[in-house]
């Protein structure tokens, strides 16, 4: 039997997953440049890149603590021994 390897495959960050996204849209919708101009095209772009990438961050950390922090309020104490 011969061992495959699986093909390593980096994670894209926020920032690169944003290029492409920016890419597609630039490519798709090109007929807007020349009805808008350079700048307004350019400036919808970025604001629809931002909108897109919201979803791209990862949820805060606080939430999974603070939900930790309850759960372990709730745990009752054990009755000391004398």
């Amino acid at each position: 039997m011969s061992k495959v390897k699986a093909a390593v495959v980096p994670e894209e960050t926020t920032t690169t997953l944003k290029d492409q996204i920016e890419q597609r849209l630039h490519t798709a919708l090109a007929e807007w440049k020349t009805d808008l101009g350079e700048k307004k095209f350019a400036k919808r772009i970025r604001k629809a890149v931002e909108i897109f990438g919201k979803d791209l961050k990862s949820p805060p950390v606080a939430k999974t603590t603070r939900v930790k922090k309850i759960a372990a309020a709730k745990v009752p104490k054990a009755p000391s021994k004398k």
